[in-house]
């Protein structure tokens, strides 16, 4: 073991056995962060590094490994913007409404009380017209959540493995083990995880897919409360292959509104559903 990293651990040691127990949050960053960043610099060194990062993964292994995990498929073109899934959600995880966290509208942002939001967008759709195509804006409503990621950055960043990729499938969340690094933050692409920033000892806030429920064969708060059914709750292969069977009809239905010359970009910009899920 290299110098660095055996005193790092031994400082853990002895800091641990004064006391209680307890090791402060500052000292064990401090130390956590040598340690990591010394194993880094071994591992590229290495023979494995030239290989690159990390292994990429077979695309459709992955897909047959998580083919059975609880799913969502989100429906945008059914949206209707009502946000009744948004107050399902915060009453099945006792998330308060906040005025400086707006949940609903243009507005709307993923925060430490909002694990999902609703948020109207204006598009411009073309439509045929006497005088040939013409735009027109149009209001689409986008949600927006955790998509619970097969490989997620937000756990391959978690030092403490505070963030894991669960066996059924949905990405959780332990606050007992979480440090405050905000590494998962930075990692997330789609900039999910937020922060409790008026907490004295705030914790990472996200969709947790409602695991309660979904481990006993239940739907999400949020699926169970859409009137439109905008939001449906299966399995991911099944999911999958429903979303592949809706977006083949509407390009068979696009492809008649050609052969009838009313405009079929029309009708895809239009209704053409834009898939959100695992």
């Amino acid at each position: 073991m290299p110098k660095d990293v055996r005193k790092s651990a031994e400082a853990v040691a002895v800091e641990t056995e004064r006391g209680d127990g307890a090791f402060p949050r500052r000292r064990f960053l401090q130390v956590a962060t040598t340690a990591v960043g010394t194993a880094g610099v071994l591992a590229a060194s290495g023979p494995a590094r030239a290989e690159g990062l990390a292994p990429i993964s077979d695309p459709e292994v992955l897909a047959r490994e998580h083919a059975d995990d609880p799913a969502l498929l989100i429906d945008l073109t059914r949206c209707v913007g009502c946000g009744r899934c948004v107050r399902a959600c915060k009453a099945a995880n006792g998330l308060e409404w906040r005025d400086d966290q707006p949940a609903l509208g243009p507005d709307a942002a993923l925060a430490s009380s909002n694990w999902s939001v609703v948020r109207p967008v204006t598009v411009e759709v073309e439509e045929p017209s006497a005088l040939g195509p013409r735009r027109r804006p149009e209001r689409r409503y986008v949600r927006l959540q955790c998509m619970h990621c097969l490989e997620p950055a937000c756990a391959s960043a978690c030092f403490v493995k505070a963030l894991q990729k669960s066996e059924a499938g949905p990405v959780v969340y332990d606050p007992n083990r979480c440090v405050g690094c905000r590494y998962c933050m930075m990692a997330c692409p789609f900039g999910v995880p937020t922060f409790e920033w008026d907490e004295t000892f705030g914790h990472i806030q996200k969709c947790d897919f409602c695991v309660e429920r979904t481990s006993r064969g239940l739907p999400t708060a949020c699926a169970e409360a859409c009137p439109e059914g905008a939001i449906m709750f299966g399995r991911r292969a099944e999911l999958l292959a429903e979303a592949w069977r809706l977006g083949e009809a509407l390009r068979a239905h696009a492809r008649q509104t050609e052969d009838a010359r009313e405009g079929p970009r029309a009708f895809l910009e239009k209704r053409e559903p834009r898939y959100q899920g695992r």
